[in-house]
């Protein structure tokens, strides 16, 4: 995994399900299992298996050069942001309501603001050809994203943003 507790701080915080285990700076289960199921889709979609397999065998401790390490704990850096924002969206909207049997329940908890997931949404499509072109530029450290910009620029995440009466 890329994205660690330290993701989810600020705007993104996760408060009412107990963020964090203290003893041990880890996710709670509930954080866990979003992070585990959105991180992939979030990277695939955007650079790639190919290049997320790297990131992840790259950021691990290994015998490997450290300016090799580097490369990768950047794009990771560079990445995991917008990567913490879909996990967050995606946790955010499964909040507003649970699932009883065969109805759907309205969350006994505050329901996350519309407003504010329509931002970080927003945000994310804003910086997602950002981070592409980022790479792009590095092309001799990540020869594996290769993208036909073109396509990429009409892929879902870069051009569906989300508006609720604003403007």
């Amino acid at each position: 995994m890329i994205l660690n507790p330290s993701h989810f701080e600020g705007e993104l915080a996760i408060g009412q399900v107990g963020q964090f285990l203290e003893d041990d700076f880890s996710f709670s289960e509930a954080v866990m299992a979003f992070v585990k199921k959105y991180e992939p889709i979030f990277y695939r979609a955007t650079i790639g298996e190919t290049l997320y397999r790297q990131i992840l065998d790259g950021i691990e401790p290994s015998s490997a050069p450290e300016p090799e390490q580097q490369k990768w704990r950047a794009l990771a850096e560079r990445t995991a942001p917008f990567a913490a924002m879909f996990v967050w969206f995606y946790y955010m909207q499964n909040s507003v309501s649970q699932t009883s049997g065969v109805n759907e329940l309205d969350s006994a908890t505050p329901k996350p603001s519309k407003l504010k997931m329509a931002r970080v949404w927003n945000e994310i499509v804003d910086n997602i050809v950002g981070m592409a072109q980022w790479i792009c530029d590095r092309a001799d450290d990540y020869p594996d994203f290769a993208p036909d910009m073109d396509l990429f620029l009409h892929h879902e995440l870069c051009r569906h943003k989300i508006h609720y009466g604003i403007g």
